[in-house]
């Protein structure tokens, strides 16, 4: 899961970031979805330029660990 691949790659390096994009559709809001505080979180649909904003803002987050 992505979840997984986070935790691993931070255990790698903590100061790497992501942006996390749901999988489900939101009919499908049933399934537990686990985000850590601070971390960009997108839910499905949503458009290119609120991706490109996320993305931005991550990169543009200066603490000293960014997710």
């Amino acid at each position: 899961s992505g979840a997984q691949l986070a935790s691993l790659a931070r255990a790698w390096d903590p100061a790497v970031r992501f942006v996390f994009a749901s999988g489900y559709s939101p009919v499908s809001e049933s399934h537990d979805l686990v985000v850590e505080p601070g971390t960009r979180f997108l839910q499905k649909p949503f458009a290119p330029e609120t991706l490109l904003e996320a993305v931005r803002s991550v990169l543009d987050d200066t603490s000293s660990v960014a997710r």
